[in-house]
């Protein structure tokens, strides 16, 4: 699959490195998960000695001839084809995982070098392609900087497979300089994305467009926030889109007037508004999220930048999906209180008046957003009694007929799903 995303179009591309990253997500989460096991051959004693040895020569390859010199090396040796078999799945899921990246990087790249964007309702498929690779790329790279033992995970496989075959395994010298550059923790993991999003691309590149001003053009269009994902967004959010863009260009199945609703049920504006549009808006709000994560620079890098701040902080948007948590919040308080955050800022923005107008518009996002919480999640709560209640009726009334209304079932799905994730966040005291 990976090979095959070096040619072909550009969506096609898109399309393939999107699904590989599904089964990123699976094969990663449960390598994280069998790491945690305390019986792994590293965690022997007899074994102690060559994993210390290991773990001060990382990255380099390791050293049959100083392992031999250790404690236990004829154990590890007379094992190896066993160990091996046990640790192949989940080495080949690192490798797996950095060609990924690096493929993904490639043609993220070739995108932002044309800098050609068009409108976000003009091609919306296109759009949700790219912003999904960019935030996977960000989501399996701090996944993988929770991974614990990875380094011996990968130094014990190399170790085997080179004495029980004969061989140095090719792979490792890749993924190992993965592991010590871009992955040792989640902060040095973050630190890098956004330095690598801020670099200018290198090779061949034409315009060479760095690619925070990429993500800057797909979230914010044209740099006053319309045409680009957040124009779209804010329209969804006050309902002020067009009857024709919201059913043709955001993927509705029917126009209002063509839904044909169970018999004795009447929706209105509101409830019509929740069937066709939660869904979307909710795939917006992740990638606006995660990209200001990965560009807090947007700020004050482009035109609009603030108002995407304001309406990702105003949404108090937290995730714990995927063996991720990122409350963006707390993320941003980091950010703004970062001194190269702050020296970039003021080099950027000379005029000290207008600066602290930045801070005072986050400052004042989290404060509406911590004093609208309550009322905005009894109005979320309402919304899915009414969708449940909705689909209840159909069911009770035709329910062969449940299909037409996906979208009703997307939505409730999608604040059931919030509403669960509320109860389970607020079992312990909030952290302040």
């Amino acid at each position: 699959k990976m090979s095959n995303s070096r040619n072909g179009r550009p969506a096609e591309r898109l399309e393939i490195l999107r699904n590989v990253s599904k089964d990123l997500w699976i094969r990663l989460e449960d390598v994280k998960t069998s790491l945690l096991d305390p019986e792994l051959p590293w965690t022997e004693k007899s074994l102690k000695k060559a994993r210390e040895i290991m773990h001060k020569k990382f990255p380099e390859y390791p050293s049959l001839s100083e392992l031999e010199k250790s404690q236990g090396p004829q154990e590890l040796q007379s094992r190896s084809q066993k160990i091996c078999e046990q640790l192949e799945d989940w080495y080949l899921a690192f490798f797996d995982f950095v060609e990924w990246k690096e493929e993904s990087w490639k043609l993220l790249t070739e995108l932002a070098d044309d800098f050609f964007c068009p409108e976000y309702v003009e091609n919306p498929d296109f759009y949700a392609l790219i912003l999904e690779i960019l935030c996977s790329y960000v989501q399996l790279t701090l996944l993988v900087a929770q991974i614990q033992d990875r380094e011996s995970l990968i130094s014990f496989y190399a170790y085997c497979y080179q004495y029980a075959s004969g061989s140095a395994e090719v792979g490792f010298s890749r993924i190992a300089q993965h592991l010590s550059v871009q992955t040792v923790d989640k902060c040095s993991a973050l630190s890098f994305l956004r330095k690598q999003f801020l670099d200018l691309p290198t090779g061949h590149m034409l315009r060479r467009v760095s690619m925070v001003d990429y993500v800057g053009k797909l979230l914010l269009g044209s740099g006053d926030g319309l045409g680009g994902v957040l124009g779209v967004y804010q329209n969804l959010s006050r309902k002020e889109l067009c009857r024709e863009c919201s059913a043709g260009v955001l993927g509705v199945m029917l126009r209002p007037e063509e839904v044909q609703y169970p018999s004795g049920l009447g929706l209105d504006e509101k409830d019509m508004f929740l069937y066709h549009d939660l869904p979307d808006m909710s795939r917006m709000l992740a990638w606006m999220t995660w990209g200001l994560f990965a560009c807090p620079n947007l700020i004050f890098r482009h035109k609009g930048g603030v108002e995407l701040m304001k309406e990702v902080v105003m949404a108090g948007w937290r995730s714990d999906e995927r063996s991720l948590e990122l409350n963006i919040h707390e993320e941003l308080y980091e950010v703004w209180h970062d001194k190269a955050f702050l020296a970039e800022l003021e080099r950027a923005v000379p005029d000290k008046k207008l600066c602290r107008e930045h801070k005072d518009e986050f400052r004042r996002a989290i404060e509406h957003c911590v004093c609208a919480a309550p009322a905005l999640r009894a109005q979320r709560q309402q919304a899915l009694l009414s969708a449940l209640s909705l689909i209840l009726h159909q069911l009770q009334d035709c329910p062969a007929l449940l299909g037409p209304h996906l979208p009703l079932v997307r939505s409730a799905l999608a604040l059931a799903r919030d509403e669960a994730a509320w109860f389970v966040r607020h079992q312990a005291p909030f952290p302040r």
